[in-house]
Formats: C-alpha cells, structure tokens, sequence
C-alpha cells in the first residue's frame, strides 16, 4: 500500500507540473537585420511552435507617444515556423522602421515585449488593435480560436458548442445511431448499407450538462 500511495503521489506531481506549465510563449531576447540577404532573424523564443512578425512606422511611433496602433505597416509572416524572414523594404532618408516577434503555441498567442530596460509599457494591446496587425484578420481553419472566433462563427477552430435544449441534439450517425451531438455538428457517415437492422437503439437525444446524450 505504500507504494501504491507513493507512485500516486508521484503521478499527481507530474500531472501538475504539466497543467501548470501550459502557458503561450515568453519574451524575444534578440533580433537582427542581415544586410547580405536581406532578412530580419530572431533566436528560438522557448515553447514557441509559430512566431508572428509585424513592423511599423519608426517615426511615427516617436511622434505619436508610442502609440503602436496607429504606426502598424503591415505583417511580414503570420504564423511562421521558420526563426527568420526576408525584409527588402528600405525606408526614405530620415526614416525608420521598427520591427517585433512573438511566440505562439497551442496555449494562445506570446507577447511582443522584450522586459527591456527601454520599454516603458506592454506593446501587446496597442499592436493587436491595429486592423494591419498579424492575426487581426481570423481565419477558419486554422487551428487557433482566435479575434471574435466562436464555436458557433468556427467550430473547426474553435470546438463545437454544446447544447441549452434536448431540441439541440441529434442521433450521431446516419445509420442504427447509438450517441448524439449537436444539430450543427455535422455528421460523419460511413460509405455503403446500414446494415441489418439495429441492434442497439436510442430512443431519444437529450441535453445533460451541456452534452447531448443518447437515452436506450
């Protein structure tokens, strides 16, 4: 018994470790321009699976009190895998550009600060306001729920919703159904006959908690 309750103990331990390091990324710690490519390159973030790139008007930004909305050119890569990406853009005599990363992963978006001594403020906010922004734009399908997705807007995304009413749920196949979902879960029926007959058959699709379930 005692080494039942330690290997629990253990097991309980690991399984908070992991819920309590689920988190989007950290912050960037460097950013380079290569004159020879041209391209902007960053370091590995930790725990970062994309990275989103976004640039700016420089002095705009300085002219503005660092308000990042109103200064935000456009995205050079939504999503990327790769650590850096090609920027040919070079700006008219007197003018700058800024440019800023951030991590993502399953956990949600990371941050485009950088805790350096010269940032004053998040820069978050500002940057996700912006229409130009990277992700501002959401799009179905891209496995992040993610700027006014819904379960209803893209289940895809997003998960489906769950059910209020009994009215909301529906037997879970075309065939002999033996569960139920949602009615605007779509159904996923097999190729080919029905078969025989039913040999086990619900009698009716309820609403229990939020999920639909089948009553025999």
């Amino acid at each position: 018994m005692r080494t039942t309750g330690r290997l629990a103990a253990m097991f309980l331990a690991c399984v908070l470790v992991e819920i309590a390091t689920a988190a989007p990324p950290g912050t960037f710690t460097s950013l380079t321009l290569q004159k020879q490519a041209p391209e902007v390159g960053w370091s590995p973030v930790p725990d970062a699976q994309t990275y989103d790139v976004v640039g700016g008007d420089l002095g705009l930004l300085r002219s503005s009190g660092s308000s990042f909305t109103a200064t935000v050119l456009g995205c050079l890569a939504p999503r990327t895998a790769e650590t850096s990406v090609n920027f040919a853009n070079t700006p008219a005599p007197g003018e700058a550009f800024w440019i800023l990363v951030r991590g993502d992963n399953a956990e949600g978006n990371g941050t485009y600060d950088s805790m350096g001594t010269g940032q004053l403020a998040s820069r978050d906010a500002g940057i996700n306001a912006s229409s130009l922004s990277c992700g501002y734009q959401a799009v179905c399908g891209d496995a992040y729920c993610t700027n006014g997705e819904s379960c209803t807007s893209c289940p895809a995304d997003c998960g489906f919703c769950g059910c209020t009413f009994d009215s909301e749920c529906q037997p879970a196949s075309c065939c002999n159904p033996t569960s139920c979902i949602t009615i605007w879960e779509p159904q996923s029926c097999g190729g080919g006959g029905c078969g025989d007959g039913c040999w086990i058959c619900l009698s009716a699709c309820v609403c229990d908690g939020g999920q639909c379930t089948a009553l025999f």
